[in-house]
């Protein structure tokens, strides 16, 4: 048994990446190997979708988590699972818009430890992001992401189809058709990461994890990447 095995209604919000391997596999390297960032913190999730590591922070101690998504219908199912498991709504707060322009309005110092899991590959705006995120001032960064295999420090662009709600929106209001995005490299994201100011660790998925690899095959194969970082001081 896995932690979403016993919140099931977690398999049903989203279709993404709601194999129940993939999320208890991720839930340990996400979270479990993370508690002392978690436990009684503040925590912003930046795409936070349908929720379910905000879910996941609340259950591991944290005091409030704010999360971030663009797409309504897919909050308003999170909501449902928090309240479905008796998640109090003084809690959690979730904010409906662009990631970028609702984090601009967010106070320095408000979040201790924000999450941005499987949002980098997501968008075009990966160092815009990371500066905002350095802006909150936060102690700690947690990151997941697609990646490109390669040693150079590149972002490949590659079209997006809005109507997938796993995938990208537009900022323009009709929410429909093709955008551009970005995937980055390992040496891209670290250089990034750098750059807004972060120290950082890689989470060892060949060592760490050690049950079955599937639905995780992109960690086992190196193109997804979890990393932890701090702002230096």
């Amino acid at each position: 048994m896995g932690f979403f095995d016993e919140y099931p209604a977690f398999f049903e919000t989203s279709r993404t990446g709601a194999v129940p391997n993939r999320l208890n596999a991720r839930h340990s390297a996400l979270i479990e190997s993370n508690l002392d960032v978690i436990d009684r913190r503040r925590i912003l999730d930046v795409a936070s979708h349908d929720g379910r590591w905000s879910f996941a922070a609340l259950r591991a101690g944290a005091v409030h988590v704010t999360g971030i998504e663009a797409r309504e219908r897919v909050v308003e199912r999170g909501i449902a699972a928090m309240r479905a498991y008796a998640v109090p709504d003084r809690a959690f707060t979730f904010l409906v818009g662009d990631a970028l322009e609702v984090m601009n309005t967010l106070r320095p110092g408000s979040f201790d430890t924000v999450f941005c899991f499987g949002f980098l590959y997501h968008t075009l705006s990966q160092m815009e992001l990371l500066l905002a995120i350095a802006r909150l001032r936060p102690l700690n960064l947690l990151l997941d992401t697609a990646v490109v295999r390669s040693d150079e420090p590149l972002i490949l662009l590659r079209p997006a189809n809005t109507q997938d709600e796993g995938q990208a929106v537009r900022r323009q209001t009709d929410g429909s058709g093709v955008v551009l995005v970005g995937m980055p490299s390992l040496p891209a994201v670290e250089m990034m990461l750098a750059s807004a100011g972060f120290e950082f660790t890689r989470y060892d998925w060949a060592s760490r994890h050690t049950a079955g690899w599937e639905g995780l095959e992109e960690y086992r194969d190196g193109h997804r990447v979890t990393l932890r970082a701090t702002l230096s001081t």
